[in-house]
């Protein structure tokens, strides 16, 4: 897998095959955050909204790569057949994804790579991204007992509920200027 937006230095593809060919791995990722990777020409805030999610999906998943947002895997089949049928198919973070659904951890490696400036195409990240993020985290947290939907509709309405209440109490209140 390999994004199509040439930030992403091809030339690495033959060790990530020769060390998926030679070791016992699941998978190999080209990651921006190890050792000797760097993400050349990003502005400090994109750094930070990647450094966070990246924090959010190995704090609440069982993913320890140091970068499972990469856009630039190889999988062996097997592994990735054994993860299909399990993963959540929202947004774009089909690495994250394919991570957290196997039913079995999944030996990887990372290598590092060069991340350069975006050549062609527009950037995925947008609030509409974000809020798939949100869903995916979730459905990796909570879909083997309840439905996302479900959850999110719960948390809607506790936050409306919550905040009726507040009101009504303030508003019934002799303390209250509002009424």
């Amino acid at each position: 897998m390999i994004d199509a937006d040439l930030q992403h230095d091809e030339g690495i593809l033959p060790e990530m095959l020769r060390r998926l060919k030679s070791e016992p791995l699941d998978i190999v990722v080209a990651s921006r955050y190890v050792d000797s990777a760097s993400t050349e020409g990003w502005e400090s805030g994109r750094l930070l909204i990647s450094r966070i999610a990246v924090g959010i999906a190995q704090t609440l998943s069982r993913v320890t790569l140091k970068d499972p947002m990469s856009g630039f895997f190889m999988v062996r089949r097997d592994a990735f057949e054994g993860a299909v049928r399990h993963m959540s198919q929202l947004g774009f973070k089909i690495l994250f994804d394919l991570m957290a659904s196997s039913p079995r951890p999944l030996r990887f490696a990372e290598i590092p790579y060069r991340f350069t400036k975006r050549e062609r195409g527009t950037s995925k990240l947008d609030s509409v991204e974000f809020w798939h993020f949100g869903v995916l985290i979730m459905d990796k947290l909570f879909g083997r007992w309840l439905p996302v939907r479900f959850v999110m509709f719960a948390l809607v309405g506790a936050a409306a509920s919550s905040s009726i209440s507040r009101c009504f109490i303030c508003c019934c209140s002799p303390m209250c200027r509002s009424c």
